[in-house]
């Protein structure tokens, strides 16, 4: 099968989940990520083992599965994260949060950083990939997630200690420092609203 005609047959199926655009840039970033493949119009045929492994993900695809966990990773800021079904997948609004954070908090200043639900670690982790004299922390109560969070430092070459916690017991709080700047994006989406949820997001996150 030609790469051209493998891109265009993954965004046929998977348009009976995502529209015709959003499939598109999915299919997209499944050719480069997956199979290093950047020009989608070559004529070429696709290797075998990819063609097989293409057939695999456009299924899960199909199933609802969100290509983050497929492909076992998500762009934030610039950056790879790798993700798993122990964390959420970092999103544009979260972005947004820590360009605002950057720019409420230009270079130079030294800051200390808590940030609670930390996930795959990306807030802190930017933060940190920007502000090098920053001293940053993630908290998670999820010894899952916060080895993925430690998996994306040691691939970033980042230092940011991680500390597990429920950021609800306040018995735990007498052993945090003082921090100058806390930050938190947990889910916000609340039960009532999770029948306007799109599936692939109400049964993967």
């Amino acid at each position: 099968m030609k790469i051209a005609h493998a891109y265009r047959g993954l965004v046929r199926q998977i348009t009976a989940v995502y529209d015709e655009r959003e499939a598109r840039n999915i299919a997209r970033l499944v050719f480069e990520d997956a199979f290093g493949v950047r020009n989608l119009n070559r004529e070429d045929e696709l290797p075998t083992e990819q063609a097989s492994r293409l057939q695999d993900i456009a299924q899960r695809l199909i199933n609802g599965e969100p290509w983050q966990y497929i492909l076992g990773q998500a762009d934030f800021y610039g950056l790879k994260f790798t993700v798993t079904s122990d964390t959420l997948i970092p999103r544009a609004e979260t972005e947004e949060l820590v360009y605002e954070i950057l720019q409420d908090h230009p270079v130079g200043s030294g800051r200390s950083v808590l940030d609670i639900g930390t996930g795959t670690g990306c807030i802190p982790l930017t933060l940190k990939e920007h502000r090098p004299n920053w001293a940053v922390a993630g908290l998670d109560v999820s010894q899952g997630a916060l080895e993925v969070a430690s998996q994306n430092a040691a691939q970033l070459g980042s230092v940011v200690h991680f500390l597990q916690a429920d950021i609800l017991d306040e018995q735990s709080w007498p052993r945090f420092p003082v921090y100058d700047l806390i930050v938190s994006n947990p889910p916000y989406i609340p039960p009532s609203e999770a029948r306007l949820m799109p599936k692939h997001v109400l049964e993967h996150e």
